[in-house]
């Protein structure tokens, strides 16, 4: 058997699960209340509300209900102050291989509350650089990456914006303005200016991240009040605007590095990806200085990362 469970739900989906009988593949859900398997029609895309966890015994899935806050970030103790990031609110923008995976692992040090945003749906060749899996293509990135961050913080909030940063304006300032921290993990500096502007206005700090061409190399920018901002950037010896990874068309369009006039086949030989490994070195360090900003004013062992990250 796998132990690959979804927790999210009044039921509890195994994904895979392999019988003993004739190791048959299927599609089933735990139902707590006749303690039984049932099969369930995933394509449909319908997912509960509710937590029910499980775990793997031998004998099969025990019910071992809902995890104490202190069980669940036993490991972390000392190192990140659990009872002050439960307070914190965190707006992601941009759910790619950048925004999904630092959301997770912000989920995993008890961040508190989240906000989203993305208005794509995972497509097949996300998938090999995303923390979504091929289960999740064709869903919203809004919906996949909730299901991930309630999967390790059953106790998170998480509100959903399932839109263009550009596209509405107002809803994307109230976030920033309710936030303690903005994670910008956009892919066009035209998302990025306007963001910029929003943190200098509410004096909220904001970490920017992206990969340069092949995902080579990347930078990382932390925005706080009173220092420089991300424009402060443009132009200088240390930001190339030139050198960013065009990790698909629409990317590209988006970006200005791909014109609306190109032809396909042009199109497609502008793209430059790389590999899901080349570009957690950059998430890492973006969710680090953002427990960091978190942290600030506790006496987490995190706050000794300050010097050295900065």
């Amino acid at each position: 058997m796998q132990k690959d469970l979804t927790t999210l739900g009044e039921t509890v989906r195994k994904q895979s699960y392999e019988t003993k009988t004739g190791g048959t593949m299927l599609d089933l859900v735990f139902n707590p209340v006749t303690g039984e398997f049932e099969q369930q029609n995933v394509a449909a895309g319908e997912r509960p509300s509710g937590m029910v966890v499980t775990e793997m015994t031998k004998e099969g899935f025990a019910n071992v209900g809902e995890p104490s806050r202190e069980e669940l970030y036993s490991r972390s103790a000392g190192l990140i102050e659990n009872g002050a990031l439960v307070r914190k609110r965190v707006f992601i923008i941009g759910l790619g291989s950048f925004g999904g995976t630092i959301a997770i692992e912000l989920a995993k040090a008890a961040v508190g509350e989240f906000a989203i945003m993305d208005f794509d749906k995972l497509e097949t060749h996300n998938v090999v650089r995303h923390a979504c899996s091929l289960r999740d293509v064709g869903r919203y990135k809004t919906d996949a990456v909730e299901e991930l961050i309630l999967g390790k913080n059953p106790y998170a909030k998480v509100d959903k914006l399932r839109l263009d940063v550009m596209e509405d304006p107002v809803a994307t300032e109230k976030e920033v303005q309710k936030s303690d921290i903005v994670i910008v993990a956009t892919d066009n500096n035209v998302s990025r200016f306007f963001i910029n502007e929003l943190l200098i206005k509410y004096r909220k700090v904001g970490i920017y991240g992206r990969a340069n061409t092949r995902a080579e190399g990347g930078d990382v920018f932390i925005q706080r009040p009173d220092g420089p901002c991300y424009s402060c950037l443009i132009g200088t010896a240390s930001f190339d605007q030139t050198a960013e990874e065009v990790s698909s068309k629409e990317a590209g369009l988006r970006s200005g590095h791909i014109a609306a006039y190109t032809a396909p086949e042009d199109a497609e030989a502008v793209v430059q990806v790389g590999l899901a490994s080349d570009i957690a070195p950059i998430t890492n360090l973006m969710v680090k200085l953002a427990l960091v900003e978190l942290s600030r004013g506790t006496s987490s062992g995190i706050s000794d990362l300050e010097e050295e990250l900065t």
